[in-house]
């Protein structure tokens, strides 16, 4: 029997022996070091050590969080342009509005109800987008019930009320992209891993379980095997009708 811990970066899988692992936190503010490798976010303390924290995405090769984060917003910011659209459609032209009504249904909807932050200034932004988003999402509520007495009525709730809700919600997801670094550190994890007597932080989108694998589910041999210029995949474990990539080592050079 193996214990690993299983982590993701965007929808890959990957697992890492869990003696390595010493610690599971919120990632800090880090001090960059100019002499770093590319894929070093910077250094940290932990534990009364000066230590070096590495992003996995790059690692690996994908899009950083930030870039990520940036574009989620702009998609956010689509979606909620269509849900006024459509509720403008509903009200002049007499479309079935089929978007949601629940503040919690939509996809920054899931997205507040899911994010935290460390940073205050980031969590007061949120704390207003979450209002007016809400408040927007449940005037469609209003808007069809004064349809079914006026169409003019509803059409007149839309212009005073519905669209002061929808810049309202706009202005402040405007404002959290404008912290799209911070939120993006926010909605990662840091791993802190000890291997081969060297401490240092991994940065991962997230954490997904602890699980302990009986020998015949770890496939390791040579065609599994991955040697790449930061890590060394050594195989891959089945669980829960799953691949997931044992990365037996980082190959990271200690700044100087």
């Amino acid at each position: 029997m193996q214990s690993f811990l299983l982590f993701k970066s965007k929808s890959l899988d990957y697992a890492i022996d869990l003696e390595k692992l010493e610690h599971i936190m919120m990632i800090p503010k880090l001090t960059e070091n100019a002499d770093s490798e590319a894929v070093s976010e910077g250094m940290m303390d932990y534990n009364e050590e000066i230590i070096e924290v590495y992003s996995f995405r790059e690692m690996i090769g994908l899009a950083s969080a930030f870039e990520d984060t940036k574009e989620m917003f702009v998609e956010l910011k689509k979606q909620h342009k269509a849900w006024i659209g459509a509720l403008e459609d509903s009200v002049h032209k007499g479309v079935t509005f089929t978007k949601t009504t629940n503040p919690h249904a939509c996809h920054l909807g899931k997205w507040i109800d899911s994010f935290s932050s460390s940073d205050e200034e980031v969590t007061k932004v949120l704390r207003s987008l979450k209002s007016h988003h809400s408040s927007l999402h449940k005037s469609a509520i209003d808007v069809l019930e004064h349809y079914e007495e006026s169409p003019q009525k509803a059409v007149d709730w839309v212009d005073s009320h519905v669209k002061d809700m929808y810049k309202n919600t706009i202005t402040y997801l405007d404002e959290m992209a404008t912290h799209s670094k911070q939120v993006a550190s926010d909605s990662q994890k840091l791993l802190i891993i000890n291997d081969s007597s060297r401490t240092y932080g991994l940065k991962v989108d997230e954490v997904d379980n602890i699980i302990h694998v009986e020998e015949g589910a770890i496939m390791i041999n040579d065609s599994l095997r991955r040697e790449d210029k930061y890590l060394t995949v050594s195989g891959v474990i089945k669980h829960d009708n799953r691949l997931i990539s044992i990365v037996e080592q980082f190959n990271l050079k200690e700044s100087t």
